[in-house]
């Protein structure tokens, strides 16, 4: 979860109320910020890492019941790359 990492930004210039009231910045607000670009860059490295050792990666939502909007898991698989 974003919020485990490390201090990364001064309680002074911090407008997250849990760090307030933690006194002592989480960084919260800017890992929420930046979140969707450093899981973007993670998982292409991931990818790469994959392909690199002849893996292909492949993450899919699968339905639960009750099906309904947003009631799914993501699900993570990899196999050996086919090499023509």
């Amino acid at each position: 979860m974003l919020t485990n990492l490390g201090p990364i930004c001064e309680l002074a210039t911090c407008q997250h109320q849990a760090c307030k009231d933690a006194d002592a910045c989480k960084g919260v607000e800017l890992r929420k910020k930046f979140a969707a670009e450093s899981l973007t860059n993670r998982a292409q490295q991931l990818l790469q890492d994959a392909a690199d050792l002849g893996f292909v990666i492949t993450v899919e939502q699968r339905p639960l019941q009750p099906l309904a909007m947003g009631n799914y898991e993501s699900v993570l698989t990899e196999r050996r790359a086919r090499h023509g």
